[in-house]
């Protein structure tokens, strides 16, 4: 049974994935045992670099990831430089594909000493994130780490002095810990991630796409600590930081035959975003699970409202602020212009809303253009559209989400009643789904008080079961009266 899973990017440089590569097999016996799995994420990969890899057999996925321009990004809170969008999606898709309880990320410019692994795992519990201690030769630009040891031992795996290195390592290394630290190698439960939330998917915004106010990794650090999980440096897992990254270089190996490279079964597909949580949403204390899917299921409904608007005079910021204020607090804001003065919206979501408001644009719409560029962008397990005139009651999301947890089949859409006022907030009329039949016979239901589950939109032929709450989740304002 596989107990960890060790991990490491790799984009283009061959000479890399040997050395990281040759490093783990000499120095880490659990390789060999089969207690521990290795594989590269071969991150938007070159061609020669695919080639190289399967040459020489090494375990590796491919995960190619979506453009992304800085204002996309941006529009998403996070901040250059771009391809930190990239890196972290790839670390996220080797979380989510291995096959250890427990995770270890490396970096491919890393090289390591003898029981670097088994001095990692003697200190790690499920309320901590445990290190290695890094020794850095020092760069031009980025220096050495914080806590890092400062010895020059070379800068790539042609210069570098393996033997000068391990006799460093056995002078420095110690018992003990230290809180805080590096932030790769790291060991953690794969679970604790998933609660969590995973990486970021890039450095987290300020006011610009260059004002980045926390990097990716600190996010996913300060994600942990809310869970009661402790960062610390283990002092006898010494391992080397080249600290240079990737470089176009090719070793000439034989060219693969394309007939047997087979690297569909290895292209992983796009994952879905977890919404991170807290460990007061779990109501006691996280421990170690086969079953972390089950509770993340149950836990993270973060619920998407798209929120399309067209008319700058209508009601829409009281909308918005109708979701913000929901008592139930998983819940993500998508509003999309469909037509308005693209600069004057944007302003005011800004101005109004900040990052509580994800924001796009769409052009030419027809028909439902608005609501399926939403729940294309949405990363909700659940959603629903409103319109911009109407007001969500602060409990309407909490009481159909408590429905939810009490079925056991997700093939399931909720409906609820609304009200109706005018634009002075003067009662109209309640609309309730008991008395609302027209005179063709259908009943009357208003889209705002649905609630879908997000695979709906896929599973065409799968038959979903209409429930309906009886309860006024939705203040219709008729701007007409």
């Amino acid at each position: 049974m596989v107990e960890v899973s060790i991990i490491s990017l790799i984009y283009r440089s061959c000479k890399l994935a040997d050395w990281v590569y040759d490093s783990l097999m000499e120095f880490t016996p659990m390789l060999k045992n089969g207690k521990a799995e290795f594989f590269f994420i071969a991150n938007d990969p070159t061609d020669e670099l695919l080639n190289h890899l399967i040459i020489k057999g090494y375990p590796f996925y491919v995960n190619y990831n979506k453009a992304c321009t800085e204002n996309e990004l941006f529009l998403q809170g996070y901040g250059k430089p771009e391809y930190m969008n990239r890196v972290y999606r790839g670390y996220n898709q080797g979380i989510l594909n291995a096959k250890g309880f427990r995770i270890v990320l490396i970096n491919s410019d890393n090289y390591f000493s003898p029981d670097w692994l088994e001095n990692l795992m003697k200190y790690s519990e499920y309320k901590n994130v445990v290190t290695s201690t890094l020794v850095e030769p020092g760069h031009p630009k980025f220096h050495v780490f914080p806590g890092a040891y400062h010895a020059n031992f070379g800068n790539s795996p042609d210069n570098f002095k393996k033997d000068e290195f391990l006799k460093y390592s056995n002078k420095v290394r110690k018992t003990g810990v230290k809180f805080d630290g590096a932030y790769m190698p790291c060991l953690f439960y794969k679970d604790a991630a998933m609660y969590a939330g995973l990486y970021p998917e890039g450095n987290i915004a300020g006011k610009t796409f260059d004002d980045v106010v926390q990097y990716g990794d600190e996010n996913f650090y300060e994600k942990l600590s809310k869970l009661g999980i402790l960062h610390i440096t283990s002092l006898d897992s010494i391992v080397y930081h080249l600290k240079e990254g990737e470089k176009d270089d090719v070793i000439n190996t034989a060219i693969a035959d394309s007939g047997n490279l087979k690297l569909n079964s290895r292209i992983l597909s796009d994952y879905g975003k977890l919404p991170s949580i807290e460990l007061s949403d779990l109501n006691t204390a996280i421990r170690p699970t086969i079953n972390h899917n089950v509770i993340i299921k149950k836990l993270l409904m973060k619920v998407s409202v798209i929120i399309p608007i067209s008319d700058l005079k209508s009601p829409w910021k009281a909308c918005i602020e109708s979701v913000i204020k929901q008592s139930y607090n998983k819940v993500e804001i998508i509003a999309i212009n469909d037509g308005c003065d693209e600069n004057i919206l944007k302003s005011e979501i800004l101005t109004c809303f900040g990052q509580r408001v994800r924001y796009f644009s769409i052009t030419n719409n027809i028909g439902y253009g608005a609501i399926n560029l939403g729940i294309k962008e949405m990363t909700g397990e659940y959603f629903f559209w409103i319109a911009q005139n109407d007001i969500l009651l602060p409990n309407k999301i909490q009481s159909q989400v408590d429905m939810i947890m009490r079925l056991e089949s997700n093939n399931v859409v909720l409906f609820s009643d609304y009200t109706v006022v005018d634009k002075d907030n003067n009662f109209i009329k309640d609309v309730l789904y008991s008395q609302s039949k027209s005179n063709n016979g259908n009943y009357i239901i208003d889209y705002s008080t649905f609630l879908f589950p997000k695979h709906i939109v896929k599973n065409r032929g799968v038959k979903y079961k209409y429930i309906y709450v009886p309860k006024i989740v939705v203040k219709h304002i008729d701007c007409n009266e």
